[in-house]
């Protein structure tokens, strides 16, 4: 086999593998925006605890740094804004989950396209 076939071969690998992680990692952060929504709701109810607010501030800010790095670079622009809304909230504001509500539907949206280039 030639140099140029191994080199070939490589690249190829190395693209089915990075194809792989975005895929997984797609699929992680669509799971997020899930729970986020889920946390949304909560907060409107009343029934969320200080302990859950910190996890879901945990989970926005991983959604903000894998959208960005696998090139959703608006869906991370957007869950930054849901996780500053998260870091602030101390009760329900319902424009304020609305508009957080509206900005992880625009992430999912954006999960479900290929990324920027």
């Amino acid at each position: 086999m030639s140099s140029s076939t191994d080199s070939q071969d490589s690249q190829a690998q190395s693209h089915a593998l990075i194809q792989s992680i975005g895929a997984r990692a797609r699929s992680s952060n669509q799971r997020r925006v899930g729970e986020l929504t889920d946390v949304l709701a909560r907060i409107c109810r009343g029934e969320l605890t200080g302990a859950e607010r910190e996890h879901a501030v945990d989970i926005a800010h991983q959604l903000v740094g894998s959208a960005g790095t696998f090139g959703y670079r608006r869906a991370s622009a957007l869950a930054r804004e849901v996780e500053l809304f998260l870091r602030q909230v101390s009760k329900s504001d319902p424009e304020q989950v609305g508009a957080a509500l509206r900005a992880l539907a625009l992430v999912e949206q954006d999960l479900s396209a290929d990324p920027e280039s």
